[in-house]
């Protein structure tokens, strides 16, 4: 647990200032920030997925990747209000290096991942 003696110790990076100011627009697509880095989850919970993004995008796309590979389908065209709930598979294989994809439905370029997080073993 960190301490904050300051305000300025709440900003750490951009992604923390989307979090104190939801209007201000991503530089990206999508800011997917939760799951964020060093999540541990086991399979069969659950893991809220949580993302700012621009508000012209109606649908979107969730995929799990383990590094730089596709491995799971999550949901697709699936309504953007900016969070989805997903129940882990109990037979999901646990890794390290897993990370969230989001992405505009009806274009592909834009996407936005989450940081790091790890699928342990029950």
């Amino acid at each position: 647990m960190a301490l904050i003696y300051n305000c300025r110790d709440l900003l750490k990076d951009k992604s923390d200032e989307f979090l104190l100011n939801p209007d201000i627009e991503p530089e990206t697509a999508f800011n997917v920030y939760y799951p964020y880095d060093a999540l541990e989850i086991e399979p069969g919970e659950i893991l809220k997925i949580k993302w700012f993004s621009k508000e012209s995008i109606e649908f979107v796309d969730i995929f799990l990747y383990r590094k730089s590979t596709q491995m799971y389908t999550i949901s697709m065209r699936n309504l953007n209000n900016n969070e989805y709930t997903w129940h882990i598979p109990n037979d999901l294989h646990w890794s390290l290096h897993y990370s969230i994809k989001v992405q505009n439905h009806y274009n592909k370029e834009e996407f936005g991942f989450s940081d790091t997080f790890s699928i342990i073993e029950r």
